[in-house]
């Protein structure tokens, strides 16, 4: 009795790793982003003065970057990815923005 081997030949993949960087770059950078703009928008919706409203996005910004960097990181594309990364932050420095006036 002989055994053969068959060799199975899949259709080619592209490697994943170009995803995996190209996700990973929006997640940190995008989450940092995010994080950073909320807080303002935070701190500028506090009835507080400036300087006392600054204690409190400080506190809260490592945790709501590492939220944003999972959320973004879990996206299942890169277009979602980067959408998932820049429509908050636009979103949130458009409202900066128009509460300047």
């Amino acid at each position: 009795m002989t055994i053969t081997s068959h060799k199975f030949n899949p259709a080619p993949r592209r490697p994943g790793n170009r995803i995996g960087w190209f996700k990973a770059l929006c997640a940190g950078i995008g989450g940092l982003l995010t994080a950073y703009s909320g807080m303002t928008l935070f701190a500028r919706l506090l009835p507080w003065a400036m300087e006392e409203a600054l204690i409190v996005p400080f506190l809260f910004t490592p945790a709501a970057w590492s939220l944003a960097a999972l959320w973004i990181s879990l996206s299942p594309t890169r277009r979602a990815s980067f959408l998932s990364a820049l429509v908050p932050t636009l979103l949130f420095s458009a409202a900066i923005f128009l509460l300047q006036r």
